[in-house]
């Protein structure tokens, strides 16, 4: 009885031992998302980190979470001037399918609804990125600004990015913005 209760004990501290280390790995595959976020010194001079949380509109404030796509990790910031406009709101998320996640909020981007406000909503013709990217353009009626986003799929990791400014927007701003972006996930 004595010797099951000591092979039983070893089974046990055995077998926690091996998930604490599989935990661990686990924990050490995925990526730090919030470390290659985009950097208040990579901003404009004057540019702050906004805590709000705010979006143009609230179908696309979270479009990398639409209903049915469950993310495994994400980190985001919202970058400003100076509390106001124009501003950047990034977010890195992971997937456990990123290309099926990438295919779902593409489509849906799509099928925005901005409360009611007579919007446009049109693909962009800009620079392919990462494994996959699609640019998006907003404009609103009688709202003065335009905002647009990207989403790009660089192996398991989306980076989704909005650029909100007075209409019309200043592409190369958005551009840079972009490039940077890719640059901090590039160096993990």
């Amino acid at each position: 009885m004595k010797r099951t209760i000591e092979v039983a004990t070893s089974a046990i501290v055995a077998l926690s031992l091996l998930m604490g280390m599989m935990t661990g790995v686990a924990a050490a595959s995925q990526p730090k998302l919030s470390s290659e976020l985009l950097r208040l010194s990579q901003m404009p001079v004057g540019w702050i980190i906004d805590s709000s949380e705010r979006s143009s509109h609230n179908c696309l404030g979270s479009f990398l979470a639409p209903k049915g796509v469950r993310q495994t990790a994400s980190a985001n910031i919202l970058l400003d001037d100076s509390g106001g406009t124009p501003y950047v709101d990034e977010t890195l998320a992971t997937y456990r399918n990123a290309r099926d996640a990438y295919k779902t909020i593409t489509s849906t981007v799509m099928k925005c609804d901005a409360n009611g406000k007579t919007i446009t909503l049109a693909r962009m013709n800009f620079p392919q990125f990462g494994n996959s990217s699609a640019a998006f353009v907003l404009t609103t009626q009688g709202w003065g600004y335009a905002a647009d986003f990207l989403v790009v799929r660089k192996n398991n990791v989306l980076l989704g990015i909005e650029y909100v400014d007075l209409n019309p927007i200043y592409t190369p701003w958005f551009h840079g913005f972009i490039v940077k972006a890719l640059r901090n996930l590039s160096a993990s």
